[in-house]
Formats: structure tokens, C-alpha cells, sequence
């Protein structure tokens, strides 16, 4: 656990980011972040959550997190305990939050797990979406626009109809 949390700071400090910037970004607790740069698992509250850490950190970083994960499982349980997974795509909070020098190029990062060396692409996130309210925001907007027609519309009306004629004289007509 120490060679990849060496790798996680070495790669954070090429990007020239903090913790505490890994921690907007990610939503992770800088303690727990610089507990996986030690390779100290024994801060974090699980292992579920240790691997889920893992695997936001070095996507964040431009790593390949689920590669980390599984080195990260071959370190804790054995050799046996690694099965590769298919990439199924990083989170939306990591795409939008990736540092923007991890966009840069590959980098090949060795670690060493037990006594074979296993080399990490660096993964680039993906372009960012756009950003925008989306199916809600055009609903929204399009409720508004008839609110707004509706009550033009009724203004309208309004001015176009002459006044009461009761009203006009002054008040009810008296007989005399």
C-alpha cells in the first residue's frame, strides 16, 4: 500500500495541487486522502470505502483508479484477490472535477506489487459536459413563457372591454 500511495502524492505534486484541493474536487476528506498518500488504510472508516477512495483519488489524478484498486487488493488479500473489471467509466463528479493537468498526456506509472512491477496508464478524463439545467430547465422556462402570454393576454382584455356603464355615471342610477 506504501508504493501506491507514493505514487498518488508523487502524481498529485507534479500537478501542483494540494490536498485540500484534491478534497473539493474529489468530496474526500483531506485526512483521508493523505492517509491513502501514506498508505495508512487504518484512518479510513471500511475497506469498501478505502477502495471507493482509491479508486476517486487516482481518477481524479489522471490514474487509472480501478488498476490502483486492484493492486490495492492484491496488497491486503493476496494475488488471488484481483480480478480485472471492465472500465466502466469514471463518475460524474470525477469527470467534472478532473485536474486539468491530468488532461495533459499519458504518463506511465510503475508500482511494484509484491515482486512483479505493474505499469498504470494515465487515464484522461473526458471532455466535460455542458454544463446547463438540462430537460428541467427547459420546462421550467417554457412554464414561465406561457405565464407571461397568459397574463399579457389578459391585459390585453382588460384595456379592450368599455367600462361598466354604473360605474361611469357616478354610482346606482336612483329613480325619482
Amino acid at each position: 500500500m506504501n508504493e501506491i500511495g507514493e505514487l498518488l502524492r508523487r502524481r498529485r505534486e507534479e500537478l501542483g495541487l494540494s490536498l485540500r484541493d484534491a478534497q473539493t474536487a474529489t468530496k474526500i476528506r483531506w485526512r483521508y486522502l493523505e492517509a491513502l498518500e501514506r498508505g495508512d488504510d487504518s484512518v479510513i472508516p471500511g475497506y469498501v470505502y478505502a477502495k471507493g477512495f482509491l479508486r476517486t483519488y487516482a481518477e481524479y489524478l489522471g490514474l487509472d483508479g480501478w488498476a490502483l484498486v486492484e493492486a490495492y487488493k492484491q496488497v491486503r488479500e493476496g494475488p488471488q484477490a484481483a480480478v480485472q473489471r471492465p472500465d466502466r467509466g469514471r463518475s460524474r463528479r470525477v469527470r467534472e472535477g478532473a485536474a486539468p493537468a491530468a488532461r495533459e498526456g499519458p504518463v506511465q506509472s510503475p508500482v511494484r506489487v509484491g515482486a512483479a512491477p505493474l505499469t498504470l496508464p494515465a487515464r484522461r478524463p473526458p471532455a466535460g459536459r455542458r454544463r446547463g439545467g438540462g430537460f428541467y430547465g427547459v420546462v421550467l422556462l417554457a412554464v414561465l413563457l406561457a405565464a407571461a402570454l397568459i397574463g399579457a393576454y389578459y391585459l390585453y382584455l382588460a384595456a379592450q372591454q368599455p367600462p361598466d356603464t354604473a360605474q361611469a355615471r357616478g354610482g346606482p342610477a336612483a329613480e325619482e
